[in-house]
């Protein structure tokens, strides 16, 4: 049988300063986002503590709103010490690209078992250790980032103050860019 510790009562969800609509909302993402814990056997001590679900499949469990509000939400709970979210910067190949490695959540009681299994997850499925070779040097980098600049420019108006010779450089950029895409 599972068991949830849900809110302490001095300081929980419901006694935060926030609107009450907004503390109902924050407490059925929290029920959502406590409910994705993995319960299943391969992982042993863990089982019940940690979260690897992406935000998009938590959001829909809550009941759709904007993923912004819900990373607030993640703010907020990690701020009053009910959750733990451990952040990854680094990346797992999936098939031929890299992909950023989704966030490990918990109580923040399991904080320390939350930052274990998502460092261990990292150096299993990471790519840190992974030399990966830029297919531009920094000189055509920088040119890029001028040609980008220089079009922001041009949408902003002020077209007339470049060349001929530019702006056609800046347009095969923009197409080559956009093929690209």
């Amino acid at each position: 049988m599972r068991k949830f510790f849900l809110i302490p009562c001095r300081e929980g969800i419901l006694a935060c300063e926030e609107v009450m609509k907004k503390k109902i909302s924050m407490l059925r993402y929290f029920v959502a986002l406590i409910s994705t814990f993995n319960w299943s056997k391969s992982m042993r001590n863990l089982q019940g503590k940690i979260s690897t679900m992406t935000i998009e499949y938590i959001s829909t469990q809550a009941g759709m709103m904007s993923q912004r509000t819900y990373i607030r939400y993640n703010d907020i709970l990690t701020e009053m010490k009910m959750i733990y979210v451990y952040k990854s910067n680094d990346k797992e190949r999936v098939g031929d690209k890299l992909k950023q490695i989704k966030n490990c959540y918990s109580r923040y009681a399991d904080k320390d078992a939350c930052v274990e299994y998502a460092s261990n997850y990292e150096n299993w499925r990471g790519s840190q250790h992974i030399i990966v070779r830029t297919q531009k040097n920094k000189e055509q980098a920088d040119n890029s980032r001028r040609l980008a600049q220089i079009y922001n420019r041009i949408c902003d108006g002020y077209g007339d103050t470049y060349d001929e010779e530019t702006i056609r450089k800046v347009r095969k950029y923009i197409v080559n860019k956009n093929k690209t895409l």
